[in-house]
């Protein structure tokens, strides 16, 4: 399968005192000014990066020492400056410093792959410099995510009557966010491909990349109940450390803070609290939330166990308000079903609390999504509305299709 053409949108990036391959900037689709867009491999297509491809073009310009990327900076506008720790023989911290005060509007990124220079943001009394600290762990998904960090950064316009979802994550530790925001980004963009048909039109491609959900990324209490306000229920998640800084120290609780904070504001919000300390466990469940076990080996496939399973980004997992299934719909048909069957404890809840458009969103059904948001249901009546509505819908957008209820 080839794309069709949609032309995407530009991102000019200055990497500073880096060393990565050819194969590697390839990988994240980085190319210097003169030189076309990397070709797609078979890989790409069958996964989500191709649609990374077609949402952003990025244009690499590359900088030795700090005096010859202040030269570039004097002559050409960029995006993104992306620095290692060490600039020639200089730290890259004054020269940061340097490109906030004269191109405030640049995000500098600090990208590392020795943890001793990427340790918590407490421990970075220089790092008030660069608005990201990652660690390089060799995945060039990473610069793709450091891209699409600087376009998500404030809430998307409304497309129509419906605005993109978005995923919060607060963590702390460069060494770990390097980790989650290429996966999180993967399967993002996975679950943006595997809704489209064999061969999708161009306007059908640009709608999926402007309503693909949103990554939103956080190190400290402040930014992440700043973006939890300006967001509010576009939020279809949230994934957060427990120590991280507060009011300009570490705290040991701030993660619970932020999660009673946030449940104030949205009782049901699907939250993973992730901690090194299996002690957590039972106060994570206390606060409503699920717990994620840093345990090296697991850790990943946890995280993605959590979008798949309360994300949405899998079937659609009916439960009770204590937690315990009663049904699953991998599809819109399996869906109106299972509406229909389930419990009507089951199906209060879901609705009660926006989920069903939540899902609808994430599966390619914008306009049943766009349909359900304002809707709240209160009793059997309220059920029967709902499942006329998607059997409805159903008949409209799939007429050859039969579905038995």
């Amino acid at each position: 399968m080839r794309p069709p053409p949609v032309k995407p949108q530009l991102f000019r990036i200055l990497l500073v005192g880096t060393r990565y391959d050819e194969f590697t900037l390839e990988e994240a689709g980085f190319h210097a000014p003169d030189a076309k867009l990397p070709p797609l491999e078979e890989e790409d297509l069958q996964t989500g990066r191709w649609l990374q491809h077609l949402e952003m073009d990025n244009v690499f310009v590359t900088a030795e020492t700090a005096a010859e990327a202040l030269e570039v900076l004097k002559k050409e506008a960029f995006d993104i400056v992306i620095c290692d720790y060490m600039v020639g023989s200089d730290s890259s911290i004054p020269l940061s410093r340097r490109i906030k005060r004269d191109h405030p509007s640049v995000m500098a990124v600090l990208l590392t792959s020795n943890p001793l220079y990427a340790g918590p943001r407490p421990a970075w009394p220089e790092k008030g410099a660069f608005d990201i600290v990652l660690t390089w762990h060799g995945n060039g998904q990473l610069l793709r995510s450091i891209v699409l960090l600087q376009k998500d950064t404030t809430p998307a316009a409304s497309s129509g009557e419906f605005r993109p979802r978005a995923i919060l994550l607060v963590e702390d530790e460069p060494g770990l966010a390097g980790l989650y925001l290429p996966l999180i980004h993967e399967e993002i963009f996975s679950r943006m491909r595997e809704i489209l048909p064999e061969t999708p039109p161009g306007d059908m491609l640009l709608k999926i990349l402007a309503e693909r959900p949103r990554l939103l990324y956080a190190t400290t209490y402040e930014e992440a109940v700043d973006l939890v306000k300006r967001w509010g229920d576009e939020i279809l998640g949230v994934i957060t450390d427990v120590q991280f800084t507060r009011e300009g120290r570490l705290e040991a609780e701030a993660g619970f803070e932020l999660v009673r904070f946030i449940r104030r504001l949205y009782p049901t919000l699907p939250i993973a609290i992730q901690s090194r300390d299996p002690d957590i466990h039972n106060i994570s469940r206390a606060l409503g939330a699920h717990f994620l076990h840093k345990e090296p080996m697991k850790l990943l496939s946890k995280l993605k166990g959590f979008m798949i399973d309360y994300l949405g980004f899998g079937p659609f997992i009916f439960r009770t308000t204590d937690g315990t299934e009663v049904a699953r719909a991998r599809d819109i048909r399996e869906l109106a079903r299972a509406m229909k069957t389930c419990p009507l404890e089951s199906f209060l809840y879901h609705a009660g609390n926006n989920h069903f458009s939540a899902w609808l969103s994430l599966h390619g059904h914008r306009a049943l999504a766009v349909k359900f948001a304002p809707m709240r249901a209160y009793n059997e009546l309220d059920r029967q509305n709902h499942v006329r509505i998607v059997k409805e819908y159903i008949s409209e957008v799939f007429p050859d299709r039969c579905v038995f209820f």
